[in-house]
């Protein structure tokens, strides 16, 4: 029980305007710097601290440049589908997560596609650095 407001233990409230979606700051900034790039979409609006996002193209290029952001090891991305369409996922929300890192974590993303295009090759060796 709170000692300050006793009375307001428990409650809700049930007026005025729905709460905003809470979109941390590094997700924001991983928001604009997807939108800023042509070569990429968001799937969904950002929330909670992740942006999901896909470079135009195939599924198969998307793979492709998610191995090529993994492999280099300074980023880690996931991914999943939405209605057969596959897309990246990076989270932004942790409480430790500063604007510079969401910036560092893109130029990973954008370093990664050519080493993704090598990929489309068909060759996984001798990737370029």
């Amino acid at each position: 029980m709170c000692a300050h407001h006793p009375k307001h233990v428990g409650t809700w409230r049930l007026s005025g305007p729905p709460p905003r979606p809470v979109v941390p700051r590094g997700c924001a900034a991983g928001r604009h710097l997807v939108g800023a790039d042509d070569r990429f979409t968001l799937v969904t609006p950002p929330a909670l601290g992740l942006v999901t996002f896909r470079q135009t193209g195939t599924d198969e290029e998307n793979r492709n440049l998610l191995q090529a952001i993994n492999t280099e090891g300074t980023t880690f991305l996931t991914h999943s589908e939405k209605n057969g369409t596959f897309f990246l996922r990076f989270a932004a929300g942790g409480t430790l997560t500063e604007d510079h890192h969401v910036r560092e974590a893109w130029r990973a993303v954008q370093n990664a596609i050519p080493r993704a295009q090598h990929l489309a090759g068909g060759s996984a060796d001798a990737l370029p650095e």
